[in-house]
């Protein structure tokens, strides 16, 4: 009978706490952007459309065709992850257009 408390109290542990940390993934998006050969759609949440095409535009100056951003809710603000596809030399531009519409 011991064992099965000595295993199963932190398996249940483990697995609320995994539990948790997906829940909290999944509700930090505030917002996504896909662009595809150059058009942009809003896969999640909103975003100004003045903000969209200013980031289509650095992206495009860069010459990024197909590309993912999102926007992650963190300590208050929204904070930009990139897809693997945006050149690391890209990022600083689109931080910049951010910061001018994160108000």
């Amino acid at each position: 009978m011991e064992y099965v408390l000595v295993i199963a109290v932190p398996a249940v542990v483990v697995a609320l706490a995994l539990g948790f940390i997906a829940y909290k993934a999944r509700h930090s998006f505030a917002w996504s952007i896909k662009v595809r050969e150059g058009s942009s759609a809003v896969i999640r949440g909103k975003i100004p459309l003045t903000a969209v095409g200013e980031l289509v535009d650095v992206l495009n100056r860069n010459g990024v065709k197909n590309a993912t951003i999102y926007g992650i809710k963190r300590r208050g603000t929204v904070s930009l992850v990139f897809s693997r596809s945006i050149p690391k030399s890209c990022h600083q531009g689109l931080r910049n257009v951010w910061s001018m519409h994160a108000r």
